[in-house]
């Protein structure tokens, strides 16, 4: 079990450029449009006043 662990932190450290890359060109912009997108579906809700609907949105959008 320890020799993954070492295996793991071996290829991270050589990966690591490339990981950071793939998280900061893929993961970031899709987790910055989802919360826009989800910011603008509940925001009228929590305008009127109807908190179930915004964490219905914000729960089961996933």
């Amino acid at each position: 079990m320890l020799v993954y662990v070492k295996e793991a932190c071996t290829l991270y450290k050589q990966q690591f450029l490339r990981l950071l890359l793939i998280g900061v060109t893929v993961i970031l912009p899709i987790q910055v449009i989802y919360t826009f997108t989800i910011n603008y579906i509940a925001g009228p809700f929590e305008f009127f006043g109807i908190p179930f609907w915004t964490r219905f949105f914000q729960v089961y959008s996933c």
